[in-house]
């Protein structure tokens, strides 16, 4: 059962106007070449709530691409694609995203203590970690996948 959909009553007033003038346009052209990320969450939430299969499989394309453009030292968008993914798995019920994510930013290898702080995970995972208690403790399972086996992280 999906987060959000059709059947509960949802039309296109209840999304961004911008967002729905693009996906409009996605629909009229039937493909999605490129979209400004800021439009990624609420077309892509449209493709699911509208079970617009094609479209749902482009955006899952184009997260895909942004997760692999990130690269290993790109805070910001790596930051991004998390969040993105995140959202997906906690409102949309859509777990591909942050598994694909954890494939590609995931720490598969074990840090020392003296590596942690050079580490562009380590950073990327501090930013949720240093203000444990105000987090969403939703995150924490995403985040520990991330770690892998290195459970310090949460220690320090």
């Amino acid at each position: 059962s999906s987060g959000i959909n059709a059947e509960y009553g949802h039309d296109m007033t209840d999304f961004d106007h911008a967002a729905v003038r693009v996906f409009l346009t996605l629909l009229a052209d039937k493909k999605m070449d490129d979209i400004e990320p800021e439009m990624f969450r609420e077309v892509h939430k449209m493709a699911v709530t509208f079970e617009v299969g094609w479209l749902r499989q482009d955006c899952a394309w184009w997260m895909e691409q942004r997760i692999i453009a990130a690269g290993r030292n790109n805070l910001e968008k790596i930051t991004y694609c998390f969040e993105e993914s995140y959202y997906a798995l906690k409102r949309l019920e859509i777990r591909v995203f942050m598994e694909f994510f954890k494939d590609n930013h995931g720490l598969s290898y074990e840090i020392t203590n003296a590596d942690m702080i050079d580490s562009p995970e380590y950073n990327f995972m501090m930013q949720y970690l240093k203000d444990f208690d105000k987090m969403d403790k939703e995150m924490i399972c995403p985040l520990l996948q991330l770690g892998g086996i290195n459970s310090q992280l949460f220690h320090n």
